[in-house]
C-alpha cells in the first residue's frame, strides 16, 4: 500500500541523534517518516517518495541543504531545522523554531514572517 503524502515526512540532517528524536516524535503521531544523513540521499527519497513535509538541515556533507531546495521537482512544505538561525534568515529562509542558544543575534531572526 501506498502512503499519501499527507501521511510521508523527510527529515534529512547529518546529526543522527537529531534524526532518530524527530523521527520518534512523529511516527508517535501515526507519520510514515524516512530520513537521510545527507542531501545526496533526501535527494534520491525525494526521487523515490512524495513528501508532504521535508525538515531540512542547511549544513551537511555532500550535498547541502541549498543543493536539496534547488534539486527539488515537487512542492512539499520545507521546514528548516538548522542550528545556524542567521545564515538561515541572511538568505530569507523561513525558520520553523529558534536554536538552543539564547544569543540575541539568533533571537533576532525570530522576527515576523519568519515563524
Amino acid at each position: 500500500m501506498t502512503t499519501t503524502a499527507s501521511k510521508r515526512v523527510l527529515i534529512v540532517d547529518d546529526d543522527a541523534v537529531i534524526r532518530e528524536l524527530l523521527c520518534a516524535i512523529l511516527r508517535q503521531r501515526d507519520l510514515v517518516v524516512d530520513e537521510a544523513a545527507d542531501g545526496q540521499e533526501a535527494l534520491e527519497l525525494l526521487k523515490e517518495n512524495i513528501y508532504s513535509v521535508v525538515l531540512l538541515d542547511l549544513l551537511m556533507p555532500n550535498v547541502d541543504g541549498f543543493g536539496v531546495l534547488e534539486g527539488l521537482t515537487s512542492s512539499p512544505v520545507v521546514l528548516v531545522i538548522t542550528g545556524r538561525a542567521v545564515l538561515a534568515h541572511n538568505v530569507g529562509l523561513p525558520l520553523a523554531g529558534a536554536t538552543a542558544r539564547n544569543g540575541t543575534s539568533d533571537l533576532g531572526c525570530l522576527g515576523p514572517g519568519h515563524l
